[in-house]
Order: structure tokens, then C-alpha cells, then sequence
């Protein structure tokens, strides 16, 4: 369980944004504390981020599934919660296996879900408000990639992004060998013998949105 938290919101509308910071300064703990940006601050100054609340109505200049992957391998303790209108089951897939750790419909309850998902990441799980979690509770198409671990998944995001074995290993600062160690067990969880077939055998099964 977290003791000490340092929380971003990174929300445009500054009427919302210091609505969530209110929310959640009543919800941390003690030598904890909630900031809030209308824009994301480069990666470098977000080292003692604990929870990042990144709303898709701020502007990015990459793609939202690029960007999270990109945090993530830069600061793999980063847990990244995604605020957003779009209910829609295939945009939030993409986010949570480009590897965020939950996603808060905006037109759920907002406050109840802010106080809700920080004691639940604090406990290292993923985070869905009501509305998304009853929806992807109803995706027979949501898979969780088996016994894939994160770094599997973003081996696999990466892969369908076209990078090479040498640049995936550099970007998530793993050697080479973990990185097809990562491959052989993606080809095995998707029962598929060539690598060649992973992308494809990935949409099929749910494990990569079609526009990934």
C-alpha cells in the first residue's frame, strides 16, 4: 500500500482540473500531495510522479497509445490513469495494453471513482470506473494476454509498431535475449509458430486494437 504519494492531474478545462485536485487532496495521505497541470511536463520532471491522471482532453502532439507506451518505458514505476468522454471499449483497450493502469469515464461518478482508484493502485491493481468495468465485463473480446507480463505486452505493442528486436531492447533498457524470450512466449500464448504471424494473431484474439 502506498504511505506517500505525488499526484498529477494533466487536464486542459481548469474548471475540472481544480475540481479533481480538490477531490483528491481530501483523498492522499499525510506528506503526500495532488498538483495539477493543463499541460504534461517532460518526461524528466516527472521522476517523483507516483500517480499520473492524463486526460485525453489535453493535447498531445503522439498519439495517446505512443505516449503511454513512451512514459512507461522511461519511468516503469509510473502508474498512468486515463480520464476521458470516449466510452468506447476499443480506444480503451488500446490505452490499458499500451500499458495504463486504469481509465476513469468522465461521466461516471467522478469523485467517487478519484477516491476509489487511488487506494486501488495503491494496492498495485488496475483501476475502471463503474461504467467502463461493466463494459468490459460484457467484451467477450478483452483479453488479458494470458500469462503475459507488462513487458510482454509492450514487446508486442512495439512489435506491431515495427520495431526491431535491437530498438525495443534500447527503448525498454532490457538486453536483446529478453526481448525474443518476450516473442517466444507471445507466439506461445497465441499458439502460433511464426513471428512473422504475431501482429495478426495478436487483432484476432483481442490483444492489439486494429489501428494499433
Amino acid at each position: 500500500m502506498l504511505t506517500c504519494i505525488r499526484i498529477l492531474i494533466v487536464e486542459a478545462n481548469i474548471v475540472i482540473r481544480d475540481g479533481m485536485r480538490v477531490v483528491l487532496e481530501r483523498t492522499v495521505l499525510p506528506h503526500s500531495s495532488v498538483e495539477a497541470a493543463a499541460v504534461l511536463p517532460h518526461e524528466s520532471q516527472l521522476g517523483e510522479v507516483t500517480i499520473l491522471y492524463l486526460s485525453d482532453n489535453h493535447h498531445a502532439p503522439t498519439p495517446y497509445a505512443a505516449l503511454i507506451r513512451k512514459l512507461r518505458a522511461a519511468l516503469p514505476t509510473l502508474k498512468i490513469v486515463v480520464l476521458s468522454e470516449r466510452f468506447n471499449a476499443p480506444f480503451i483497450k488500446q490505452m490499458i495494453q499500451s500499458g495504463a493502469h486504469g481509465f476513469i469515464y468522465m461521466k461516471d461518478d467522478l469523485e467517487l471513482s478519484l477516491n476509489n482508484s487511488v487506494s486501488t493502485l495503491g494496492r498495485d491493481l488496475r483501476y475502471f470506473s463503474p461504467k467502463v468495468a461493466e463494459l468490459l465485463a460484457t467484451e467477450m473480446s478483452f483479453v488479458t494476454g494470458g500469462d503475459l507480463t507488462e513487458m510482454d505486452k509492450q514487446v508486442l505493442q512495439m512489435i506491431a509498431q515495427d520495431f526491431t528486436v535491437q530498438q525495443i531492447a534500447q527503448l525498454l533498457g532490457v538486453s536483446d535475449r529478453s526481448v525474443y524470450r518476450s516473442k517466444a512466449k507471445i507466439r506461445e500464448v497465441l499458439n502460433i509458430q511464426n513471428s512473422d504471424n504475431i501482429v495478426d494473431a495478436a487483432r484476432r484474439q483481442g490483444l492489439l486494437d486494429e489501428t494499433t
